[in-house]
């Protein structure tokens, strides 16, 4: 499922996707750059990004709500590599495309 969104560029989306195994996924594209903007609802730092930031701040309202009650839910910002990292050690993504 595609997911308006909110952002910097006209058009952008959010995925949603469920595994036959009931695995949650939501790719948040960059409404936030790391995980963190979505743990604290916090912008990015990044002046020279013009955002309209009432409709920002509600989506990453709504994604904070769903990282703290989801808990079938992966929440995937594609900035994060840190995050990246994690969930490939993890053996929740997978580290190459076929």
């Amino acid at each position: 499922m595609l997911i308006k969104a909110p952002g910097h560029t006209p058009g952008s989306q959010m995925i949603y996707v469920v595994l036959a195994s009931g695995r949650e996924y939501l790719l948040i594209g960059d409404t936030a750059w790391h995980m963190d903007g979505v743990r604290n609802i916090k912008q990015k730092d990044a002046p020279w990004i013009q955002e309209d930031e009432p409709p920002i701040m509600a989506q990453l309202s709504w994604l904070n709500g769903l990282y703290r009650t989801e808990k079938n839910m992966i929440i995937i910002a594609s900035h994060d590599e840190d995050q990246r990292t994690d969930l490939i050690k993890r053996g929740i993504l997978g580290n190459k495309l076929e």
